[in-house]
């Protein structure tokens, strides 16, 4: 009943008018049920309540720890534009081999990006920051399945659109990357996942 509340309100933009008289109507049947099991409590009805306590205890810190390092994260990323003046005042060593950069936040410069720099004084180039977003639909046509802009200094930035039905595929989404001499394809191309090295193609 929360559940659906919570979805009705957020993901479907129900105004309170809406959203409630079904809730009621859910919390009135579930008050009844519970009502009418509470004699069965002291007979081992309590056993699925502590279980189901307990697990909802798990997934909230879960969730709350998640929060906790993604605000951390985020703390920590600068923009393109910071990237930019960063690269030219460091000027790091450039290797002449394509690198992929995953990141989960569009608009933001990936922590393993930063570290290869500040830590090893040295940059890929070219370099793609990809982003895959799970669009709220079903389908995503393969018109409208990639934005590739020019960061500057040999760096771009690829954010991927999948629906929700639609299984990601990182090589058909640099394929449709490919401009020029601009090549993310190759056997040479490194992918980094997070603040360490990841693998290569």
């Amino acid at each position: 009943t929360i559940l659906f509340f919570i979805v009705a309100r957020q993901r479907w933009d129900w105004p309170l008018w809406k959203a409630v008289p079904p809730v009621v109507l859910f919390f009135v049947v579930d008050v009844i049920f519970f009502a009418a099991n509470t004699t069965k409590i002291p007979d081992g009805g309590w056993f699925p309540l502590i279980v189901g306590g307990g697990i909802c205890i798990v997934m909230t810190t879960w969730n709350r720890g998640r929060q906790i390092v993604a605000d951390d994260v985020a703390e920590k990323h600068i923009t393109d534009a910071a990237l930019l003046d960063e690269v030219e005042q460091r000027s790091p060593v450039r290797i002449k081999s394509p690198a992929i950069y995953l990141t989960s936040t569009p608009g933001a410069v990936p922590l393993a990006l930063l570290h290869n720099m500040r830590h090893n004084e040295v940059l890929h180039s070219p370099i793609a920051l990809l982003t895959i977003v799970t669009e709220p639909r079903p389908w995503v046509t393969l018109d409208d399945r990639v934005e590739f802009t020019k960061v500057g200094d040999g760096i771009y930035r690829i954010v991927a659109h999948y629906g929700y039905k639609q299984r990601p595929s990182v090589p058909q989404i640099l394929e449709l990357c490919r401009h020029g001499d601009i090549d993310f394809t190759g056997s040479g191309t490194t992918f980094f996942l997070g603040p360490h090295h990841a693998g290569r193609d």
